[in-house]
Order: C-alpha cells, then structure tokens, then sequence
C-alpha cells in the first residue's frame, strides 16, 4: 500500500499544489505574487509568447480557497484509480500536464477571440472572466478524464469491464457534462471557467484518440527480422 502511494503519479501533483496552496494561504505576499505573476489570466496570457508559462503554473494554483483544492484533489484520487490501471507513471503526468496547459491556452484564445469579435454573441456565450484569473488543476482534470475514456474503453474492448471503474468514469463524466447543458436552458452563459475545462477535456479527447492510433499502428505494422 505504502510503495502504491509513493509510486503514484498522483503524489507529486498533490504535494506541489498543497505545498503552494500552504504558503499562499499564510503569506499575503506570496498570494500577491503567484496571482500577479502564475495564474491564468486571458487576456495577459495571450498578450505575449512571453507569458504563455501562465497556462501551465495556473494548474498548480489555488488561490480561490481550500474547498476548490480539496475536491479537485478528491477528483484526481479517485479517478487515478482508473487511469492509473491503463496508463503509465509518466503517461499520466505528461496527459495532466500537456492537456491543463494547453487546454488554458485554447480557452484563452477562444475568449479573446469572442471578445474581439463585432458579431452578436448568442445568449449561451460571454466574455466573463477575461481579465480575471483562472486558476486550479480542473481543467488537466477534465483532460485526464476524457483521455482516460478513451484509452479505457481501447484497451478493455472485448474484456469484461470493472463495475467500480464504470462508475467512477461514469460518475465523473455526469458531474462535468451536465452542467454544459444549464446554459442552452437559460441559465449563465458560459464564461472563462468553462472555456478552460472545454478546452481540457477537447485536448484530453485528441490525444486519446492520436494516442489510440499510434498504439493500433504499432501493432498492425509487421516486425522483421534477419535469418
């Protein structure tokens, strides 16, 4: 259980974003600096090649308080309990770490793009969010989730399927999508928040499905050997 727990790509994750979460959270300068200077905001990160680093340390962050923190960390535990089954110590970190920093990125440009748009926007869309900061590991969450789907459902095709493992895809994919829905039925349109997990689970999508291709390739593709 021990060796399970600090071979788990999961415990590097938790214990960067505690250990900053600590020091934020009892340093005021330290808050200051990491909301200046880390975290994503749209319309600073985008300004410049420069600041794109923004996309990648917001992942990290949690300066909305302890309760996005702690469920984000609920979230990454339990669906590690799946993904870790079908991926590898440094697949894991790369797919949380490529699709949360690039996910960031795609959203930003997204709501830049509306807002510099002259068109009307529809009623389901806003600009909200733009200039403030976006930060925590939701949106590498939303791309973990969707690449393990995909990869999940690859390499269980033709095997019979755990039923603690469908839940828990199925669980968290009802909590992330559902609310998509509220904003096609009057409710808020969507803002910043949602672009970024937008963002993540589209990144967290194509590299399942790149990675899927390659994997199916490699095994098509005939070894030869000298005699």
């Amino acid at each position: 259980m021990i060796k399970r727990t600090v071979t788990s790509p999961v415990l590097p994750i938790l214990l960067i974003s505690w250990a900053i979460f600590g020091l934020t959270s009892h340093y005021d300068s330290i808050n200051q600096l990491s909301i200046e200077d880390f975290t994503n905001i749209p319309s600073i990160t985008v300004s410049s090649l420069s600041q794109w680093y923004r996309a990648f340390t917001s992942i990290f962050l949690s300066n909305y308080g302890f309760s996005e923190l702690f469920s984000n960390s609920i979230m990454l535990i339990v669906l590690s309990l799946v993904t870790c089954k079908v991926t590898s110590y440094f697949e894991f970190l790369f797919t949380f770490i490529l699709t949360g920093t690039v996910g960031n990125l795609l959203a930003d440009l997204f709501i830049i793009r509306l807002s510099n748009s002259q068109i009307t926007l529809p009623g389901y869309l806003s600009t909200e969010g733009q200039n403030g900061y976006i930060v925590g590991m939701s949106t590498a969450l939303f791309g973990l989730l969707f690449y393990t789907v995909i990869i999940y459902a690859k390499s269980t095709h033709g095997k019979a399927k755990s039923k603690i493992d469908l839940f828990i895809l199925t669980f968290w994919l009802f909590v992330c999508l559902v609310p998509w829905s509220y904003p096609f039925f009057e409710g808020e349109a969507f803002n910043a928040s949602d672009y970024v997990h937008m963002g993540g689970g589209l990144v967290g999508v194509l590299l399942g499905i790149t990675v899927t291709f390659f994997k199916k390739f490699d095994q098509s593709t005939p070894s030869y050997t000298n005699n």
